[in-house]
């Protein structure tokens, strides 16, 4: 079997304890050919100068100039080892462990058996045991197979681009993938191999942002990939992704937290507003340069 090089690429703000976790689980990994590159998000905290304390030779760290958001900061990864000459890219995030032994071996087989595939993904289970993405579900009327801990070939972000740093995060998946089938590749999945992935271990703590970016790129995305649906598909869509921050608002009422009810009222009342009225970046969308 081929050994390509594999470029597993983390994000990581203020989360050194939990991306430290995530690293000692994939240094498990039996395959033996990857590099791990850890992107610092100008973490507030002591995470760079953790990881140059523990984890030095065991990952290639860097650091964005400025607070960017989590797409930008896997880009830089990406760029890394597209200019490394990584044949794969395994973008996974930080709060997640415990892979199956054999998941890099396995992943490759699948990319091998089929020239079209450009993305592979797996099962996962969240912190309770459940299994997250059990079956193809469908989001904005686009069926996806995978999500979250994604494989991809090098040769896809050479033709279609990087992740489109317009949406921060929420949804920038969907996008790359849509972006992807357009170009002629498809995903698959291994349902024999697993992770964990914990979840919302660091938005968690926020009660703006996280709403917001969501709530703003649901009429954003919609603008982009839905303009032939209806209005009342698009309200009904809208109301769907909606349905989490709402409850999220009533629950903040239900206890007396104010600052929070107000945090997630403006968010989305503002998110919507700028999804609605901002311009739909392109900029990343027309390949990757060297």
């Amino acid at each position: 079997m081929n050994s390509p090089l594999i470029y597993i690429v983390m994000a990581n703000y203020n989360g050194y304890p939990i991306t430290a976790e995530a690293i000692a689980s994939l240094k498990k990994l039996s395959y033996s050919n990857f590099k791990i590159v850890v992107v610092d998000d100008c973490s507030k905290d002591d995470s760079m100068e953790q990881f140059r304390r523990h984890n030095q030779n065991e990952i290639i760290l860097l650091q964005n100039a400025v607070n960017s958001g989590l797409c930008t900061t896997y880009n830089t990864g990406i760029k890394r080892a597209l200019q490394d000459g990584a044949d794969y890219v395994f973008i996974v995030q930080n709060d997640t462990k415990d892979f199956s032994v054999n998941y890099l071996e396995e992943v490759i087989k699948k990319f091998e058996s089929d020239t079209t595939i450009g993305m592979v993904g797996s099962i996962i289970y969240n912190g309770a045991g459940e299994m997250n993405w059990a079956e193809t579900k469908t989001k904005f009327g686009f069926p996806l197979d995978i999500s979250e801990g994604l494989v991809i070939k090098a040769e896809v972000f050479k033709t279609i681009g990087l992740l489109n740093e317009k949406l921060k995060v929420y949804f920038e998946d969907l996008d790359f993938i849509i972006r992807m089938r357009a170009a002629g590749y498809r995903t698959a999945k291994v349902t024999h191999i697993s992770f964990v992935h914990y979840g919302q271990r660091t938005f968690s703590k926020q009660r703006f942002l996280p709403h917001f970016i969501r709530v703003r790129n649901v009429p954003l995305f919609m603008r982009r990939y839905c303009k032939q649906q209806s209005f009342a598909w698009k309200l009904r869509h809208y109301q769907r992704y909606m349905r989490v921050h709402i409850q999220s608002l009533l629950k903040a009422l239900k206890r007396w937290d104010l600052v929070s009810a107000c945090a997630l009222f403006n968010a989305v009342l503002i998110g919507t507003l700028v999804g609605l009225f901002t311009p739909w970046s392109d900029e990343l969308e027309h390949g990757y340069h060297n």
